[in-house]
């Protein structure tokens, strides 16, 4: 599969950060792509949870974390796609406490 890493300082605790990528159905509140999104399964948010995406301008994909180390890591595998030109993908979010803020690297594979 095809990969890029993209990495980013944010001027926030970490905690603060984990705080917005946890809240894994309001990925359309910090993501401008992200039209609407909602958790599709009761619980805490962790291994296993899933979302809902309607994308911009048009498409839907569906999530699921398959790895959860609060504070640090989160991996979601996009399993399902429509009118999306990929077949899958995996995301990996990495935390880093950093001066002045936190340290987010995303490692993503398609």
């Amino acid at each position: 599969m095809p990969s890029m890493t993209l990495s980013r300082h944010i001027g926030a605790p970490i905690d603060r950060v984990w705080e917005v990528l946890d809240d894994f159905g309001g990925i359309h509140t910090w993501n401008p792509g992200v039209a609407t999104s909602a958790l599709t399964t009761d619980g805490p948010v962790g291994s296993g949870s899933e979302r809902f995406c309607e994308l911009k301008p048009a498409g839907v994909i569906q999530e699921r974390i398959t790895h959860h180390q609060p504070g640090e890591r989160m991996t979601v595998h996009i399993y399902e796609m429509t009118k999306v030109p990929l077949k899958e993908g995996i995301a990996d979010f990495r935390l880093t406490e950093a001066a002045g803020g936190t340290d987010v690297s995303i490692d993503y594979e398609y």
